[in-house]
């Protein structure tokens, strides 16, 4: 399927089988006349489909084989790509770019990777996948939906929370922290305090924590530092669920799980979507996961969400 789009598709299972095309308008023309161009190309037509159709015969069907190697390239050189889902289709491109650069080389003669053995492909290759996971990444952290309502309960609880005072809670033995519970989304968040941190070692640049988390380059590498703290919550997914609703409801928007069976399956799902953009789900016990812990066969999830500044 071929579309054309300024939004892109924003569920994770259709980010994986989509290939994003920027056309940069750093190569636009004044002086392109687009009907004349389709003119000339309507002109050459039968001798373009007759070199694409000798080009197929020639190059690719006969070795056809060779989409196992690049398989097995993608397989172990680009683990976990973005586009992995496709992987079978894109081997098929791999193997049409190989054949097609004998007669359209990537690299000039005077460039070093002229006439290196797969280095025009590879680097076409590399530059390529690279591009389209940076902007997977970019589509899905900021379309996915369990992303957008919990960055928005965290807003708004910051607010809440700006003028109460740190306390003792049972599950932070060793520090105070600032703990709230909403009239409407009943869910009790916990603030952790601001820890200021080197931006070298990333270890903690005052002395206020464990021993081996201060800052290691004493502030020798860089003068930089950033704070970081922490908005904790702990709920079952229907707590959760509930939230949400009240959230969208106050907000004039759709919560997009009706159900807790349809967040918690939404959920597994996109945890690895979480922790790029600091948020993660925090499990005390490997067996549990995602569940941070099962009590009567009720579970439980506890998110996590870093404020860095």
């Amino acid at each position: 399927m071929l579309i054309t789009a300024i939004e892109p598709f924003t569920k994770s299972e259709m980010i994986n089988r989509t290939y994003d095309i920027d056309f940069n308008s750093n190569f636009k023309t004044d002086s392109f006349i687009e009907d004349e161009v389709v003119r000339s190309i309507i002109k050459k037509r039968d001798l373009i489909i007759s070199s694409v159709l000798k080009f197929v015969s020639r190059e690719i069907l006969p070795d056809l084989e060779r989409r196992r190697d690049f398989i097995t390239i993608l397989k172990k050189q680009y683990k976990n790509h973005a586009k992995n889902r496709t992987d079978e289709y894109l081997a098929l491109l791999m193997l049409m770019l190989e054949k097609i650069l004998k007669y359209i080389p990537y690299y000039d003669p005077e460039d070093f990777g002229y006439g290196l053995p797969g280095e025009d492909e590879k680097a076409i290759r590399t530059a390529w996948i690279d591009y389209q996971n940076a902007k997977a990444k970019d589509t899905e952290t900021s379309s996915n939906s369990i992303v957008k309502l919990l960055d928005g309960l965290v807003r708004e609880y910051m607010q809440m929370m700006k003028d109460i005072q740190s306390e003792s809670h049972k599950d932070y033995p060793d520090e105070a922290v600032f703990i709230y519970t909403h009239k409407e989304y009943q869910l009790e968040m916990v603030k952790t305090k601001s820890k200021i941190h080197c931006a070298a070692c990333h270890k903690l640049k005052e002395g206020d924590g464990l021993l081996d988390e201060i800052c290691e380059c004493q502030g020798e590498q860089t003068p930089e530092v950033y704070s970081r703290a922490f908005f904790e919550f702990t709920a079952q997914s229907s707590e959760i669920v509930h939230a949400f609703d009240r959230f969208c409801r106050n907000n004039g928007i759709k919560n997009p799980y009706e159900t807790d069976s349809i967040f918690g399956a939404r959920l597994k799902n996109d945890k690895h979507i979480l922790k790029k953009t600091g948020c993660e789900l925090v499990v005390k016990e490997p067996k549990n996961d995602p569940y941070f812990r099962i009590v009567r066969g009720r579970r439980f999830y506890k998110f996590r969400k870093a404020i860095i500044r």
